[in-house]
């Protein structure tokens, strides 16, 4: 969805986002979890141009400031470190995941 959908994203992509929040809002916490991954996979492969671009969207759609607020990890040393550590494993798991 979001390969096909690439020029829509860099003008925006409201109606996009606001059908992907749809979905996980409704989605049950298994079927979220199937999803994750893939999801996460898709917005790997956009550029930094169409993530910056949604995540400039999300922000506006949540009253945040600008794509930097969305896309900035704040918190202690010790949370980042975490952070880091946990998408390193996801990536690791992502290897393997079906496209």
């Amino acid at each position: 969805m979001l390969a096909v959908s690439r020029t829509s994203i860099l003008l925006g992509a409201d109606a996009l986002i606001a059908a992907v929040d749809d979905l996980l809002k409704a989605a049950e916490w298994e079927q979220f979890l199937v999803m994750l991954p893939r999801l996460r996979a898709a917005f790997e492969r956009l550029s930094n141009a169409h993530r910056d671009s949604l995540a400039g969207t999300v922000a506006k759609r949540y009253g945040l400031g600008s794509a930097k607020d969305v896309r900035t990890l704040t918190g202690s040393l010790g949370a980042t470190a975490l952070v880091a550590r946990l998408d390193a494993a996801v990536a690791a798991a992502l290897k393997d995941w079906p496209a």
